[in-house]
């Protein structure tokens, strides 16, 4: 049997949830290609596909037939709370994932594609309460926390933040290490920090000469095929 493009169904076994698919890149028949080479592309239904059931729903000659069929598959079945597919297309001249947007998918992508987060509990650095705060598992704990009615009290001018050490303000009089300093063209200093260079003059001198001496007494010759190229002393034989 020749292989062809083919459009497929597979439905979870106990939830029902279901996934549609199109498949061309195959080099078998669907038959011989669905569950035994190809899992879907769909990450959930891939790393699970042995609790699902698989269905061929058909076959195509060509990939655009195929393509526009799943698509209005999807689109037919889009309101379902079962279906697992999050995108569909609907121009298939122009490459789109966006797709439509369904009621569930931003609970879904809050619950599966966000950042995880835990509950840490503080002590306030100024009144010494208790309180906890949601943060980002990855994000390191702060040094310094404030509690509700210290933030209060702190937006209106009664409670002063205890300052960091390793912080500076560049606006209070710290001078600018670059103060002074010639800039470039870019408006930076100079990697030089606007100082000359005294040996710059005896550089230039030496590449002039070596320069020289390697271009004194070269000959232009020519090639079996009429093209001319430079001869160096160097490449000379005697």
């Amino acid at each position: 049997m020749q292989a062809k493009p083919y459009v497929y169904k597979v439905t979870h076994k106990i939830s029902g949830h279901f996934y549609i698919g199109m498949r061309s890149a195959n080099k078998l028949p669907a038959a011989q290609d669905l569950g035994i080479v190809y899992f879907t592309s769909s990450k959930k239904v891939k790393t699970d596909f042995s609790n699902y059931a698989k269905e061929i729903i058909q076959e195509f000659e060509t990939w655009n037939e195929a393509f526009l069929f799943e698509n209005k598959l999807i689109q037919e079945s889009w309101g379902s709370p079962l279906l697992l597919n999050r995108h569909y297309q609907k121009n298939i001249q122009k490459f789109s994932m966006r797709g439509m947007k369904r009621p569930d998918l931003a609970e879904y992508n809050k619950s599966s594609k966000t950042k995880p987060k835990e509950e840490r509990l503080y002590a306030c650095s100024i009144c010494s309460i208790s309180f906890t705060r949601v943060e980002f598992s990855h994000r390191p704990r702060k040094s310094r926390a404030y509690c509700i009615n210290c933030i209060s009290q702190i937006k209106a001018g009664g409670v002063k933040k205890e300052k960091t050490e390793n912080k500076t303000n560049k606006r209070k009089g710290i001078p600018n290490k670059y103060k002074g300093i010639k800039k470039g063209p870019t408006g930076r200093p100079a990697w030089n920090k606007g100082l000359p260079n005294t040996e710059s003059a005896t550089n230039g001198k030496k590449g002039a000469k070596k320069l020289s001496e390697k271009v004194t007494g070269r000959r232009l010759a020519t090639r079996e095929d009429g093209t001319r190229y430079w001869v160096y002393p160097s490449s000379v034989s005697d």
